[in-house]
């Protein structure tokens, strides 16, 4: 699949996930991984500081995929 399809998904992936997250029947296994992702969003430490070009985003396109895709595996 192209990058760009998959990248169309992710509106609708993000919604599914935001579902499951309230939802009393997903599990905590499940859970537990997305509120990590989301809230390293949020968190204003990095594992690499944003100040640094181009590397400061490399951790959240890293972190926050691998997360998500733990809470995918885990439902």
């Amino acid at each position: 699949m192209s990058w760009l399809l998959r990248l169309r998904r992710i509106p609708g992936a993000l919604g599914v996930l935001w579902v499951a997250l309230w939802d009393r029947r997903t599990p905590w296994r499940a859970r537990l991984p997305a509120i990590l992702a989301a809230a390293y969003l949020v968190w204003p430490l990095d594992l690499l500081p944003d100040v640094i070009p181009l590397a400061g985003w490399l951790d959240e396109l890293v972190v926050v995929p691998l997360l998500l895709g733990l809470a995918r595996r885990a439902m």
